[in-house]
């Protein structure tokens, strides 16, 4: 993020004679921080339900081994 937005200063302080390569760059670098923090908020949301999944998933295999010993 950091990169994209030293890019976007440089491109100001450029005051119009940013070249169409440098627009291109800092365009192409936000639409790929853009995709990659979408995928990493998608995983991440799935490695949270899988974790909830499986915790749940012990409570009742706990709660089936407490019932069979009773």
């Amino acid at each position: 993020m950091q990169v994209n937005e030293r890019l976007s200063d440089y491109s100001r302080m450029q005051a119009g004679a940013a070249s169409a390569t440098v627009i291109h760059t800092l365009q192409r670098h936000w639409d790929i921080l853009q995709d990659y923090s979408h995928e990493f908020y998608k995983i991440r949301t799935n490695v949270s339900a899988v974790r909830e999944r499986e915790e749940l998933l012990e409570v009742v295999n706990r709660d089936r081994s407490v019932s069979r010993c009773n």
